[in-house]
């Protein structure tokens, strides 16, 4: 118990000094009001099937899959850098 209280007092003037700076985070901004691009929704269906599947081995289906995300990325890949602006916030 001892050594937790030392812990404590070392670790909790780190976290609160680390609190207070304010730093710059950059967040995408909605690309648009429109629909996601067909490959996205392709890579995110693929993605969660693998989730659901794996714990029964379904391999087959996990390998068409995995090929659907690759291709899915590959299609959506040159799209990527220009989705969507960035914005720039301040945290406090």
């Amino acid at each position: 118990m001892k050594h937790y209280w030392r812990s404590l007092l070392i670790l909790l003037p780190i976290f609160v000094l680390s609190a207070c700076g304010t730093k710059t985070v950059v967040v995408p901004t909605a690309a648009s009001a429109g629909a996601l691009p067909s490959s996205l929704v392709t890579i995110e269906a693929a993605a969660e099937d693998i989730i659901d599947l794996a714990p029964s081995g379904n391999w087959d289906k996990i390998s068409k899959d995995v090929t659907d995300i690759s291709n899915g990325w590959k299609a959506y890949q040159p799209q990527a850098g220009q989705a969507a602006p960035r914005r720039k916030f301040r945290m406090r």
